[in-house]
């Protein structure tokens, strides 16, 4: 008990915590020393504050923690950007616009196919 009330300042209080929550406390008590042996000791100490800062009370809790932080990121890689150089060499031909074209006379405006196309009203 006196090893693991070393661990940090909160451990009893994190204790207290295991007493009150879980049946077998000496059981998270002994597991939570054993990771004291593989985590350095502030590691130990930050997870047991954070267990005791969101109530969660377990040897698994701490375990996660303990092995969440400890996983290393891959370090990102140098960012590659496209050069026209790297694209590929495509020839597209120009697109053929001439399908678009519905006025076949030439003579006939703009303004005359929209006179032509709208309805006449007269007032009445």
């Amino acid at each position: 008990m006196l090893r693991f009330l070393a661990l940090s300042p909160d451990a009893q209080a994190y204790y207290d915590g295991l007493e009150q929550k879980r049946l077998n406390a000496r059981h998270h008590l002994r597991k939570i020393l054993a990771l004291a042996e593989v985590y350095p000791a502030d590691s130990i100490a930050r997870a047991i504050a954070d267990g005791l800062a969101f109530q969660a009370f377990s040897a698994e809790y701490i375990a996660n923690i303990l092995e969440a932080r400890a996983r290393t990121l891959p370090e990102p890689g140098p960012l590659q950007l496209t050069r026209g150089l790297d694209l590929l060499d495509i020839d597209i031909p120009p697109p053929d616009l001439n399908v678009y074209e519905t006025n076949h006379d030439p003579e006939l405006t703009l303004s005359a196919w929209m006179h032509s196309s709208m309805p006449c009203t007269s007032p009445t």
